[in-house]
């Protein structure tokens, strides 16, 4: 019922382009938003409805970026069938 939008990189992604990439909705969409609210009180209920439901949208995003956040430095984030895959480069003895 919701427009959701669907993207699947074909390449691995560096640690800063998969945070930044988890945080474009919040930052492109409820931020604004929720600005928008105190700028119009008039339509401050539509624009927090508008805030809330793209942040619940966007919850399984703040789960990815927990373990984004976590991840080592130099690492390689993947698009998997089921989430993302952390690949670390292991150092050859």
């Amino acid at each position: 019922v919701f427009p959701t939008f669907f993207y699947q990189c074909k390449s691995k992604l560096s640690k800063q382009t998969s945070i930044l990439m988890a945080l474009g909705p919040t930052l492109f969409i409820s931020a604004p938003s929720y600005m928008m609210a105190y700028m119009f009180p008039d339509y401050f209920v539509y624009f927090m409805l508008i805030t809330s439901v793209n942040l619940a949208m966007s919850f399984t995003d703040f789960l990815y970026l927990y373990h984004f956040v976590k991840a080592p430095r130099r690492c390689r984030i993947e698009n998997a069938k089921d989430g993302y895959d952390i690949l670390i480069q292991r150092k050859e003895a």
